[in-house]
C-alpha cells in the first residue's frame, strides 16, 4: 500500500474513533441475508418506508403477522395473516417496528430495516447500542457459566472486532453479520433462563464499557478469536493473506488443559465427488493421490495437494487448508491442524483445535481464568502487539 494512502487511511480511522468515542456507538447488525422474503409477527406491528409517506399498520393491541416480499427495485409486497391481497410500498427500504418481534420464530430486536442488496433479495438489519449488541454476543460466543475473567476478555475483543468491522464496512448498509462469518449475535441468549449468568454477562459487559484493543498508531485491530487453537495461535497471513499486529503464540494454559481433538471420515467416493465440483474437473475424472503439501510455523497445514487424473492428463492442484475445510465442511474438518489417512476407500482425517486459530483462544482463555488470571492478562498472552486503550466518554 502506498504510504499516502496508508497515511490517508490511518487518519480517517483514527478521527472516525475519536468521533466514536465522544458518542453512543451504534452496530448494524445483519441477521438476515439474501432473502426472497421474510416472515415478521409481533405485537403493535408498523411497517413502512422511511419517509413513513406509505404506513401499513394494524390495531397496537394485536398480534400481527405478515409476509414481506421484494419484488424489485423499490418494490415491496407486505401480505397481512388473514388478507388476501397484499399491499405495495415503494421505497429503497422498509422500517419494521414492534413489540415482541419475531423473524420467523426466532425473537429479535424491536426495530428492523430491511435493504435491497446485490443479490435481488433483502437484508435484515437490526441497529442496536454497542454495549446492548454486545451483551448479545457474549453468551452466543462463550459460555455464560466460564469465569468472569474469560467473558470479560471476550467482551473486550468482540468489541474491538465490531468497532473494526464498522469502520470498514462505513460505506455498506451494515456493519457485522449476526454469524461466524464475523461473530455470533442473538437477541435472546440462553444466559436469560439463567439470571446468574445474564448478571456475569452484563458485568463483563459493563466492567470492560469502551475498552479495545489497537495496535502502534492506535487504530482499533480487529480482535479475531477462535474456539481451541490446539496449543498454538495462528498468523492470520497463512489463514487470509493478511498481515496484521498478530503473531503465533504459545498457549501456556496447555499446561494445564488439553487441547480439543476431533477425527472425521469421508468415503472415497465423496472425497472425489467434492474435489472435482470444487476445482470444476469433468465427472469421470479420477482420484489418483491426495496428501498434505505443507506445512505453517505453527504446525498447520497450509496447503493440501490433490492429484487427479482427467482424460490423458494428470491434474495437480494445490489447495490452501481453509479452502480444504471449505470443501468438506468447516463442520467436520473443524481446524487446519490435521493429518490425512487412507483407510481402505476412506479417508481418515485427524485434526486437534477448533477454529482457524487466530487471536484468542476461547478454551485457552477459560482455563487461564480458572488459575486466577486477570483479563487483561489474558489479552496480553494472545495479543503480544496489541495495547489495551480506553475510548473516552461524554
Amino acid at each position: 500500500m502506498p504510504v499516502r494512502v496508508l497515511t490517508l487511511w490511518i487518519l480517517a480511522l483514527s478521527c472516525w474513533m475519536a468521533s466514536a468515542a465522544q458518542q453512543s456507538v451504534e452496530v448494524r447488525v445483519r441477521l438476515r441475508k439474501a432473502q426472497r422474503f421474510i416472515d415478521v409477527s409481533g405485537f403493535a406491528l408498523r411497517i413502512s418506508g422511511p419517509t413513513h409517506a406509505m404506513n401499513i399498520a394494524i390495531p397496537p393491541t394485536g398480534l400481527g403477522k405478515a409476509k414481506i416480499v421484494r419484488q424489485g427495485k423499490g418494490q415491496w409486497l407486505v401480505r397481512w395473516d388473514g388478507q388476501s391481497a397484499p399491499q405495495k410500498i415503494e421505497a429503497d427500504q422498509l422500517w419494521i417496528k414492534g413489540q415482541m418481534l419475531r423473524l420467523g420464530v426466532e425473537p429479535v430486536p424491536y426495530a428492523l430495516e430491511l435493504h435491497e442488496n446485490s443479490k435481488q433479495g433483502l437484508d435484515v438489519i437490526a441497529r442496536l447500542d454497542l454495549e446492548s449488541y454486545l451483551m448479545g454476543v457474549l453468551p452466543a460466543e462463550m459460555p455464560a457459566s466460564w469465569p468472569l475473567h474469560a467473558l470479560k476478555a471476550q467482551a473486550v475483543a468482540a468489541r474491538s472486532f465490531v468497532l473494526r468491522s464498522a469502520f470498514e464496512r462505513r460505506d455498506q448498509h451494515f456493519d457485522v453479520d449476526s454469524t461466524i462469518i464475523d461473530q455470533v449475535y442473538k437477541f435472546l441468549a440462553d444466559s436469560e433462563a439463567h439470571p446468574e449468568y445474564k448478571t456475569k454477562v452484563l458485568r463483563a459487559v459493563r466492567e470492560t464499557r469502551g475498552e479495545v484493543l489497537v495496535d502502534a498508531d492506535r487504530r482499533t485491530i480487529k480482535a479475531f478469536y477462535s474456539a481451541d487453537c490446539g496449543c498454538q495461535t495462528e498468523d492470520p497471513k497463512y489463514v487470509w493473506g493478511v498481515v496484521d499486529v498478530y503473531t503465533s503464540v504459545k498457549d501456556p494454559s496447555c499446561k494445564q488443559r488439553r487441547p480439543m481433538t476431533w477425527k472425521v471420515t469421508l468415503p472415497r467416493a465423496e472425497v472425489r465427488s467434492r474435489l472435482l465440483a470444487a476445482l470444476a474437473l469433468p465427472d469421470n475424472s479420477s482420484l489418483r493421490a491426495l496428501h498434505i503439501g505443507g506445512r505453517t510455523p505453527s504446525g498447520r497445514v497450509a496447503d493440501v495437494v490433490a492429484s487427479v487424473v482427467s482424460g490423458d492428463n494428470l491434474h495437480r492442484v494445490t489447495l490452501n487448508s481453509q479452502e480444504f475445510r471449505r470443501i468438506f465442511g468447516f463442520n467436520r474438518v473443524r481446524s487446519t491442524d490435521f493429518s490425512l489417512r487412507w483407510l481402505g476407500d476412506e479417508l481418515e482425517v485427524n485434526g486437534t483445535g477448533v477454529g482457524h486459530g487466530v487471536g484468542m483462544c476461547q478454551s485457552g482463555a477459560r482455563s487461564l481464568a480458572e488459575e486466577g488470571m486477570r483479563y487483561r492478562e489474558i489479552l496480553k498472552i494472545y495479543y503480544p502487539k496489541a495495547t489495551l486503550w480506553t475510548l473516552k466518554r461524554t
